[in-house]
């Protein structure tokens, strides 16, 4: 975690953590295959020369600038590779002069049932069967327009993470007006957050799940706010019987046998 001042956009600095980030993950995993997401505030020269450079493979969200010279490719367009009910798509080369790069376009629309909340694509797409909303992204992965798709409608899961983070343990707040003391509890609140997961996994609670195409977390982990209601949050006494000291916990049965569980989990 690293925290920049100022109000900046997302892309600020984003060059030097990405390439740090991969180096790290490869000094971590030699061998292991690295996938990276990436939204449209990325989208830059930059970004996409490091992650060429560094030979993993990307998918990120492309703004559909009037200069990259694609909409004509989609008004064009006649066939679209079905995705699911509602969405189809179709892949391109497309060559960016400004960038001097070539790169695989893929072109996805939506169908929406009535008129956008935002009218701004309506003079381009209008087709005779309903509205659509059209998005793009660039990428060097090989696969077809619905594995991108999935790929990157996994960057749904890193949003649960970062509302945990903000709800369970305060990362969003901004507790003195010190630029060091405030990185300092992001940390703390980083930190909270890993060893809670952590926990998760090493007392069973965590349930493993196959890796899909969305690559979302192989755990589905509790919510930090049910470990604080069934496990930490419940009434207790210490007492000292005979001298001994000694945790006595009023709760339900199901929880004394979680609790003994876990016991028998930390133990192993």
């Amino acid at each position: 975690m690293v925290n920049r001042s100022g109000r900046v956009n997302d892309s600020v600095g984003s060059v030097e953590m990405l390439g740090e980030l991969i180096e790290d993950a490869r000094s971590r995993a030699p061998g292991a295959p690295i996938e990276v997401r990436l939204d449209g505030a990325f989208c830059q020269k930059a970004v996409l020369d490091v992650l060429e450079r560094s030979g993993v493979e990307y998918a990120m969200k492309m703004p559909m600038w009037e200069w990259l010279g694609i909409l004509d490719r989609v008004r064009r367009r006649k066939t679209w590779a079905r995705i699911d009910d509602r969405r189809s798509a179709f892949s391109t080369d497309l060559r960016i002069e400004k960038w001097k790069r070539t790169v695989r376009v893929v072109v996805y629309r939506k169908k929406i049932s009535g008129k956008p909340a935002k009218a701004f694509q309506l003079g381009l797409f209008q087709p005779d069967d309903g509205y659509f909303e059209y998005s793009m992204v660039v990428t060097n992965k090989v696969e077809s327009e619905r594995v991108v798709w999935h790929f990157m409608a996994g960057r749904g899961g890193h949003e649960k993470t970062l509302g945990e983070l903000k709800q369970n343990v305060a990362f969003a707040s901004v507790p003195t007006n010190d630029w060091d003391a405030n990185s300092t509890w992001q940390l703390l609140s980083a930190l909270t957050h890993n060893l809670a997961r952590d926990f998760q996994v090493k007392a069973g609670l965590a349930a493993p799940r196959k890796n899909g195409r969305k690559r979302t977390a192989r755990f589905v982990f509790p919510s930090l706010r049910t470990l604080r209601f069934t496990l930490l949050a419940i009434p207790g006494r210490v007492c000292r019987p005979g001298g001994r000291q000694e945790l006595r916990i009023v709760a339900a049965n199901p929880i004394r046998h979680k609790i003994r569980y876990l016991e028998q989990q930390l133990a192993a």
